[in-house]
């Protein structure tokens, strides 16, 4: 026999959150804004934050949960003196690109074909069934740390790629982007990606000002340890 529960839960989207209101020690609720209007939601038993990596280590810091010297910048009041923002771990890797020959099909071909088409509608299969990175990914282990613990140091993705999703998703800025990819953007092709899978390397999150409009200070500080970079040259 089973039991109804009510569930009781309101969800508000095209919210902003802007601090946690606090009394004393406790969080007593969330100060948000909409359509540039600001108001407040008051929790009778728990403030939950889940804001992802870098925008729950803001709302702290600037809820004044965080370093006490980098607060006082700010001039943020003090709520906790707490290490908010140290230790961000990130998966730096390196790359080599390769441009495909004229011969061979590209994965965007493959997708808009009939075949494929049809693959799909009547047995679920064939490339548009399937992630692009499905089966071009290896994990492995270059046996420098402890030969006994088999777990992979590095990650291999091979993945093909466009003009348009090397200018949209890679993040690059357009100077880094000409240098690389300028000369061979009309041609297709083949990314070959290693990626560290335990980087040792420390970064941190910071207020850029006391503005929770201002996007944080993200430093990755990539390769700070150097087998961090030792794992990523294995890989290539």
């Amino acid at each position: 026999m089973t039991r109804e529960y009510q569930v009781k839960i309101k969800l508000a989207a095209n919210l902003r959150a802007i601090w946690i209101i606090f009394e004393g020690n406790r969080a007593v609720g969330v100060e948000f804004d909409r359509n540039m209007m600001t108001s407040q939601i008051r929790a009778r038993r728990e403030v939950i934050l889940s804001a992802g990596t870098t925008n729950s280590a803001q709302l702290l810091m600037l809820s004044g949960i965080g370093p006490k010297e980098h607060l006082a910048k700010f001039n943020i009041p003090l709520v906790a003196d707490l290490p908010v923002g140290n230790n961000l771990q990130d998966h730096g890797a390196g790359f080599l690109s390769y441009t495909l020959s004229p011969k061979i099909q590209t994965a965007a071909q493959k997708l808009q074909s009939n075949q494929s088409i049809n693959e799909y509608i009547y047995s679920r299969s064939g490339p548009l069934a399937s992630s692009e990175f499905q089966a071009w990914l290896a994990f492995l282990n270059k046996q420098s740390v402890n030969p006994k613990v088999d777990y992979p140091d590095y990650e291999l993705y091979f993945v093909e790629i466009t003009k348009e999703i090397a200018m949209s998703e890679l993040g690059l800025k357009p100077e880094v982007y000409k240098s690389l990819f300028g000369p061979y953007e009309n041609d297709p092709m083949m990314l070959c990606a290693s990626q560290i899978l335990h980087p040792k390397s420390r970064g941190t999150v910071r207020l850029k000002s006391s503005d929770p409009y201002d996007p944080p200070l993200i430093d990755p500080n990539y390769f700070d340890d150097p087998s961090d970079l030792d794992d990523v040259v294995a890989g290539k």
